[in-house]
C-alpha cells in the first residue's frame, strides 16, 4: 500500500511495513514479519464501474479498509481506488502498488 487518505487525513504511515497479498479463491492477507491479518476480497461491476470489495478481520488499522472501492485506475503494477463515505460524504483514497 503506497497511499491511504481517510476522512481528510493521510493515514498511509499506519500501514508501513505491510505487504498485501491477494490470493486466488477470494482471500487476502496483510503481512508484516510475523504478523498476518486475513480477510477476503471480491470484485464486481457496479453502474459500469469496477469495484474492489475488501473485508479484513476486525483488526486495526485494516478494519478501516473494509469497504467497496471504486477502481479509478489500474494496470499491471498499480490500482488506484476511491470511496465516497455514506455518512460524511467525504472521499477516501487507496493506492496499491505491486512490489517487484
Amino acid at each position: 500500500m503506497t497511499y491511504y487518505y481517510d476522512s481528510g487525513s493521510n493515514e498511509t504511515s499506519n500501514y508501513l511495513g505491510y505487504a498485501i497479498k491477494f490470493n486466488s479463491g477470494g482471500t487476502v492477507s496483510a503481512l508484516n514479519g510475523a504478523t498476518t491479518i486475513n480477510g477476503t476480497w471480491s470484485s464486481k461491476n457496479d453502474d459500469s464501474q469496477l469495484k474492489l470489495i475488501l473485508n479484513f478481520d476486525n483488526v486495526a488499522p485494516f478494519i478501516k479498509l473494509n469497504d467497496d472501492w471504486h477502481v479509478t485506475q489500474q494496470n499491471s503494477s498499480i490500482i488506484k481506488m476511491e470511496n465516497v463515505s455514506g455518512g460524511s460524504g467525504g472521499t477516501d483514497y487507496l493506492t496499491l502498488e505491486k512490489v517487484i
